[in-house]
């Protein structure tokens, strides 16, 4: 299974887009993200929507069936991208960033599958290659792994379980994902990539033995945002908008909401 994963990689059977797609996320780094991303990603695809004078609003909920990672619409122009929280925060994160690409495509290359079908992303199914390959090098791109060893003191020669383990916690990624860039990268070579991927039982029990990236395992599903519903709430008020009548209607609607959510899990 391990081999198969690393033979669907992009650059495995067509390198020139994964260049093209590498090239995509290197701008897209310089201009509006940071060197480590993780769970920044939500603010720095608001900021990024914002500053392309478009609205999204993010959605994240808890949803019993893990398979469904999530979604992103729009409606009457408005971006809708919905995480569900009962993922581990890394698979938020790189849920988060796989639709990421489908926003950049939709804002710079006036992409209109958005707009015609959404986006929907599961666990394992219906995967967009150039979405997962451009989510992967935005969340740990090369040089951003390469000041990392450093930083550890990781020898390239010398990555087993422990130094991956280490790195995934910097980048807020599964042990997987942190495995392929490394191979992406050409820091690790393939037959070693396939090994390292192979002991991903003993990676969760170091994890679990020494709570290094443990809070990227844990799934945050007793967190339920609804974007910027509940500020708008507070402005209206404020304002006097609306009558008191409406908002407090609409806030207890909001908790039954939260409450209905969290009895079906």
């Amino acid at each position: 299974m391990e081999k198969e994963i690393l033979e669907e990689l992009k650059y495995r059977w067509d390198h020139l887009k994964f260049i093209h797609i590498k090239e995509l996320a290197h701008r897209f780094q310089v201009q509006y993200s940071r060197p480590l991303v993780r769970d920044a990603v939500f603010r720095i695809i608001q900021s990024y929507v914002l500053r392309n004078k478009r609205h999204i609003e993010i959605l994240q909920v808890p949803i019993s069936d893990r398979t469904f990672q999530g979604f992103t619409i729009i409606r009457k122009g408005v971006l809708f991208q919905v995480i569900n929280t009962c993922q581990s925060l890394s698979e938020q994160i790189f849920t988060a960033a796989y639709q990421l690409y489908e926003i950049v495509c939709y804002i710079e290359k006036n992409d209109t599958n958005l707009i015609e079908r959404g986006s929907f992303a599961f666990k394992d199914k219906n995967i967009n290659p150039e979405a997962m390959t451009f989510a992967a090098l935005v969340l740990a791109p090369e040089t951003e792994i390469l000041s990392q060893m450093e930083l550890f003191g990781i020898e390239k020669t010398k990555i087993s379980i422990k130094e991956i383990v280490y790195l995934m916690d910097c980048f807020g990624i599964s042990y997987d994902l942190m495995v392929l860039r490394l191979y992406e990268s050409k820091i690790i070579e393939a037959n070693r990539a396939t090994g390292l991927l192979s002991r991903k039982m003993e990676a969760e029990q170091f994890i679990m033995d020494t709570g290094i990236a443990i809070r990227w395992k844990n799934s945050t599903k007793d967190d339920i945002s609804f974007g910027d519903l509940p500020a708008l709430l507070k402005k209206n008020k404020e304002r006097g908008l609306l009558p008191e009548a409406i908002i407090l209607r609409d806030k207890i609607r909001m908790d039954e909401i939260k409450k209905l959510l969290l009895e079906e899990l």
